[in-house]
């Protein structure tokens, strides 16, 4: 038990306070060196941590590039955009179409067949209170609280879908249209315009739906009288009619899918001259994901291998709290950055992985033409051993002549797989994405991850530490007892002291007697 009793050199006059803390100063160095390597593990690990963030951004990147479709981006284009625009999904079927438009497709519509409200009406305010603004106010005769419609239209299949609305009559005209509006099922699009005082009310699908009536039905006094809206004067939808490679096609809607590319009929054609839709391969694109990819390649390697080459500077060790109070805040900060560089110095993860993305590129891609199966006939080169391995496009029209010239030797250059897991015979992104998986799974294994869901860090370097946090708790326990000691010493020592100069002084008292 620690003792609460401490005298500071009264009897003795010496400076009691001091001489501990410079013996327990001395008793200290173990635990400041525990201290300080727990601050380069822990300095590691934030290292490791962040070079394993960068290499899950390539990782990512180098997903793309072992995908097919990242090799086979299509480009569409159309001789008459007035008439229809086109785009295509990658994979899409390459091609040339011939399209004629003689109807486009369109929605059906009503509106009010007379003006609906006089000067002075204000949409926004409740119906009731301006039912004599109406044209036809009978349904609002009587002051009912609700009124009661019914609206029907129809699916593309056909399927009719109907809707009853019940309405209070102190809302607005525009909340009771925006209640209308809202229904995505009903689809229908209701709003009413202040300047011609009418409603407009259209289908949100395009098409003749209802082969044997009107696509919008409508019952209910405060539509048919009030709004004005008449089922007889509903003007039905239109079908698409468009000759397609020659054939007469019929769509329900202005937009269309064949072969994975998407048609948008924009207006109708002129008589005898159809549209030429050309679907091609878009090398463009591909060299561009290429570039791109090599210029984020690069990037990374950059930092790793300066990471791997930082010097490390070992008489710079992390700083005590002691040792900080004595320096000012910009020595303390150029003395940490000295501390911390160079901790992943030759690190053998990071000099692995370097060595295998560099392998990637440079071995030839077995199953491929030997004419296709190395990154030279693709216009690509590595710079020297000193620059980490990065990746030049020394020839860029060599790159783009194989793009689209043997687009099929370039796809499996990148993303071929090997049903025997053989590296060899993988394609240099798959390559890739393995030996980037590999390292990011070993140093999580040493440091753990940020992504990680579980409190519990069991990797090497988080156990190192929790093993260095229990050597310094349990020596900082016994630098208490020394302490502890060592005023219970010097304690003992000014006490006897204090008792010698009192038996002294009384010795001398009675002398003088």
């Amino acid at each position: 038990m620690v003792s609460n009793l401490r005298i500071g050199g009264l009897a003795s006059g010496l400076d009691i306070d001091q001489i501990v803390k410079d013996l327990m100063a001395a008793a200290r160095k173990p635990v400041d060196k525990l201290k300080q390597d727990k601050t380069l593990l822990q300095w590691k690990k934030d290292d490791y941590r962040a070079i394993n963030t960068l290499l899950r951004s390539l990782r990512d990147e180098a997903s793309k590039m072992r995908l097919q479709s990242t090799f086979l981006p299509r480009k569409a284009t159309s001789s008459d955009t007035a008439v229809v625009t086109v785009s295509s999904a990658n994979n899409a079927a390459t091609g040339t179409y011939t399209i004629e438009v003689t109807q486009l497709a369109d929605a059906s519509r009503v509106s009010s067949s007379g003006t609906i409200t006089s000067a002075g009406f204000d949409p926004n305010k409740s119906i009731l209170s301006q039912k004599n603004y109406f044209t036809d106010s009978s349904p609002l005769a009587g002051d009912p609280a609700t009124l009661s419609f019914t609206i029907k239209t129809y699916k593309e299949d056909g399927t009719a879908v109907e809707k009853t609305f019940t309405v209070n009559t102190s809302d607005s005209l525009n909340g009771i249209l925006s209640k209308i509006s809202s229904d995505r099922d009903l689809g229908i699009a209701v709003f009413y315009d202040p300047d011609n005082n009418k409603v407009y009310m259209s289908t949100t699908r395009t098409g003749d739906n209802n082969a044997s009536g009107k696509d919008i039905e409508i019952t209910g006094d405060f539509l048919t009288k009030t709004l004005m809206l008449d089922t007889a004067n509903v003007v039905d939808g239109k079908n698409a009619l468009v000759k397609f490679n020659g054939f007469d096609m019929v769509k329900k809607s202005n937009e269309f899918t064949v072969n994975g590319t998407t048609f948008t009929l924009q207006g109708e054609s002129q008589a005898g001259k159809p549209v030429s839709v050309s679907v091609t391969s878009d090398g463009d694109a591909i060299f561009n994901s290429v570039k791109s990819f090599i210029d984020k390649y690069n990037e990374i390697i950059a930092k790793i291998d300066a990471e791997v080459k930082e010097e490390r500077y070992r008489d710079y060790l992390p700083l005590t709290e002691e040792q900080k109070k004595e320096m000012s805040d910009d020595e303390v900060k150029l003395w940490e950055e000295k501390a911390r560089s160079g901790m992943l110095k030759g690190d053998p993860i990071l000099r692995g992985v370097l060595d295998k993305m560099r392998y990637a590129w440079s071995n030839p891609v077995q199953g491929l033409d030997a004419k296709y199966d190395q990154m030279s006939e693709y216009g690509l080169s590595t710079g020297t051993y000193l620059e980490g391995g990065k990746l030049y496009i020394t020839n860029e029209q060599k790159l783009k002549d194989a793009i689209n010239n043997r687009p099929e030797e370039v796809l499996k250059f990148f993303t071929q797989k090997s049903d025997t897991n053989n590296d060899s015979e993988k394609g240099v992104a798959q390559r890739l994405y393995d030996a980037i998986n590999k390292a990011m799974d070993d140093m999580t294994k040493q440091a753990g991850s940020d992504l990680s869901l579980s409190l519990y860090d069991n990797s090497v370097l988080a156990e190192r530490i929790k093993d260095i946090d229990k050597r310094i708790e349990q020596k900082e326990n016994r630098l208490m007892q020394l302490e502890d000691r060592y005023w219970r010493q010097f304690t003992a020592m000014e006490q006897a002291i204090q008792r010698a100069n009192m038996q002294s002084a009384w010795l001398m008292q009675q002398f003088s007697q």
